[in-house]
């Protein structure tokens, strides 16, 4: 006897073909669910977000160049923003005198990432430093000086806009990361060319 020609299920029973069990009508009965849902399509494209800045941070070498040094900043602060919108607190970078370190918002103001092996404090290599480049246009005239860090990453995806410097020995050793607001972050070498992003 063929498949076809074998009568149609009872309510609630099963074929021997094979086949799913025939919908029931009844409350509580389940369907099968195919595919993925957007929610779960998002979280694995944050976690492969973080494996590769994982992974592009841990290959970064110890050269010590101006261009790896601002490559490695740019993946921390990709990380960083990741983490903000996952942890739903802003973060925020604060330069030191020797290099950088990533800070979280708090009720007490902000507090600095501890027990972090990534994005813990970062010593620049020597003859390497890290500047906050000014606006374009300048303070405004009588403008008060802004308190707490100028690079703020939002758990919105958005950032402070900004233009971090980083410059090595020589006059070619100059890259900026530019980050905007709708926290697109850019990474141009010398000569200005668009270099990653």
């Amino acid at each position: 006897m063929s498949v076809s020609a074998l009568p149609p299920p009872h309510r609630g029973e099963r074929r021997d073909d094979g086949d799913a069990p025939a919908a029931t009508g009844l409350p509580g009965a389940t369907t099968r669910r195919h595919g993925f849902t957007l929610l779960e399509m998002l979280v694995v494209l944050v976690i492969i977000g973080i494996v590769l800045s994982l992974a592009l941070i841990r290959m970064g070498g110890g050269e010590g160049t101006a261009g790896r040094s601002a490559e490695r900043l740019l993946a921390h602060l990709e990380l960083a923003g990741q983490e903000s919108v996952l942890s739903g607190t802003p973060i925020a970078l604060v330069t030191t005198e020797t290099g950088y370190r990533f800070a979280r918002a708090t009720p007490d103001g902000w507090v600095a990432l501890s027990g972090d092996t990534v994005l813990a404090d970062t010593t620049l290599p020597a003859r390497t430093s890290l500047a906050l480049a000014p606006d374009d246009d300048g303070p405004a005239p009588g403008a008060e000086t802004p308190t707490g860090p100028a690079v703020v990453l939002y758990p919105s995806g958005e950032i402070s806009p900004f233009t971090l410097v980083v410059t090595g020995e020589g006059a070619d050793a100059v890259w900026r990361i530019i980050g905007r607001i709708d926290g697109e972050l850019r990474l141009e070498g010398p000569g200005n060319g668009e270099t990653a992003g």
